[in-house]
């Protein structure tokens, strides 16, 4: 289940009945159940036609593993939930290839994020600076150096 405290929850149950209502999952979860057909017609199949042996039906929600086929009414709701504390866009992606799945998720996260002006104020972290190396001492304890932690 998906919960954060300022969002409501995201059941299996409220997602079992979005997919019925969702008629592109509705389908593909009834071929998961009953046989695929030789050739789906519609283009709206063919991310799902890819991976059809690899797709089950758990507790009415379609499943590719660990992932959970998100209906088209939640997917909104799930892209806040996975922004919740504002993680970057990397990370976002890596959580959402953990546990959720629809067919342009990453471009749908790239462009929740893009929309959300606190995030884009922020902007990126600054670039790290090219760390020095030192050379290398001549004897054991030919050299000392020192980390301050705070400027002098």
């Amino acid at each position: 289940m998906l919960e954060t405290p300022q969002s409501p929850q995201i059941s299996a149950e409220v997602i079992a009945r979005e997919t019925v209502r969702d008629p592109v999952l509705e389908r593909v979860r009834d071929w998961t159940r009953r046989g695929w057909p030789w050739n789906p017609a519609s283009k709206a199949f063919k991310p799902c036609v890819a991976h059809q042996n690899e797709l089950s039906v758990h507790i009415d929600c379609l499943t590719r593993a660990s992932r959970i086929a998100v209906p088209q009414a939640l997917r909104t709701a799930v892209l806040q939930l996975l922004h919740a504390g504002h993680p970057r866009i990397v990370r976002m992606k890596s959580i959402a290839r953990s546990y959720i799945l629809w067919p342009r998720v990453d471009k749908d996260i790239e462009q929740a994020v893009q929309q959300y002006s606190p995030c884009q104020q922020i902007g990126h972290d600054p670039p790290t600076e090219n760390l020095y190396r030192w050379p290398e001492a001549e004897a054991p304890w030919s050299r000392i150096h020192v980390d301050y932690f705070r400027p002098f």
